[in-house]
């Protein structure tokens, strides 16, 4: 993806900074049977789409963690960003304590 910045100024040129493409997952209630929740995951994944970003749906029961060395550990592939729909603050916590 490349995106631009600078060249506000008349004098100043254009410039562009490369970026990868991201990969990003949304976590949604794993026992949720409301349409709406479902479908505002399925509408954040096309708009990202649109912006050539790859996101992933998970249910929050589908996320394996486990307890090792005083810590919890989770099982997941890296994200370069989660976007949390779910209300389990500990899920939320472990989540953030991993990266």
């Amino acid at each position: 993806m490349l995106v631009k910045y600078g060249g506000t100024q008349t004098n100043q040129q254009d410039q562009y900074v490369v970026l990868t493409k991201m990969n990003g997952l949304i976590i949604i209630n794993g026992y949720t049977k409301y349409l709406s929740s479902i479908n505002q995951a399925n509408r954040l994944v096309e708009e990202f789409k649109l912006l050539n970003v790859d996101v992933e749906i998970k249910k929050s029961t589908d996320i394996i963690y486990y307890y090792s060395n005083n810590k919890y550990i989770v099982d997941l592939p890296k994200y370069d960003f989660v976007i949390y729909l779910d209300k389990d603050k500990y899920l939320s916590r472990i989540l953030f304590d991993n990266g």
